[in-house]
């Protein structure tokens, strides 16, 4: 994925990396959406930068995200309200045990919260990625608070793509999370961080025990 979210200590890796450089997008219409197949290698916000030019709904909020295309599965990269497993409709592969390429169903992917059958699992490796998008000028409804409010409207409301895309590039670079040849502190080894994820009895023990407090 082009080295994002990767740490490599200073001894070195003991094995094969590999780089995928494929490209290429191709889309088929299917009736009031498209299906864009995109080659692993593609970067990923020129993806995103592709569909909003033009006119698919449904990734806007996933700009400036660092990174390949085929890495976007792995970990179900999601920001401002979106994930890619709402839009992915097949996962092709190599499966390094059976020697063969493989397709995945959205179903047999096992998408989680920032996970996927294919994260911490070196037997596959992701070939090309097939989104179903909406044709339509607007974005999808916007879910993310902060998003809506940097775009001053109500959360579900529906804005022009491409002011979907400004408005989410705008506040990652207001976290230092968009890349900037002048700027060095953009440069980072990604987000490792994930929001907890608790039980319902332990939500129910926090939210009693945070009761009251401003």
């Amino acid at each position: 994925a082009g080295g994002s979210n990767v740490l490599v200590a200073d001894a070195g890796f003991p094995g094969t990396v590999l780089l995928l450089r494929t490209r290429g997008m191709a889309t088929v219409p299917d009736g009031d959406r498209v299906r864009l197949t995109v080659a692993a290698g593609e970067t990923w916000d020129d993806v995103v930068r592709h569909t909003v030019a033009a006119g698919y709904s449904g990734v806007e909020c996933l700009s400036g995200i660092p990174g390949s295309a085929g890495a976007t599965p792995i970990q179900n990269v999601g920001a401002y309200g979106q994930e890619v497993r709402e839009t992915i409709v097949a996962v092709r592969a190599y499966d390094r045990a059976r020697d063969a390429v493989v397709t995945f169903a959205p179903d047999e992917c096992g998408f989680a919260y920032r996970t996927s059958v294919f994260k911490h699992n070196d037997r596959y490796v992701v070939l090309s990625v097939d989104f179903s998008l909406a044709v339509s000028p607007l974005s999808a409804p916007i879910r993310y608070a902060e998003l809506a409010r940097s775009l001053d409207v109500a959360p579900g409301d529906r804005v022009p793509l491409a002011d979907a895309r400004a408005a989410v590039l705008a506040l990652r670079a207001g976290k230092g999370m968009v890349l900037d040849p002048d700027d060095p502190d953009t440069y980072s080894a990604g987000s490792f961080f994930t929001n907890p994820v608790l039980p319902p009895d332990a939500y129910a023990d926090l939210t009693a025990r945070l009761d009251g407090l401003g």
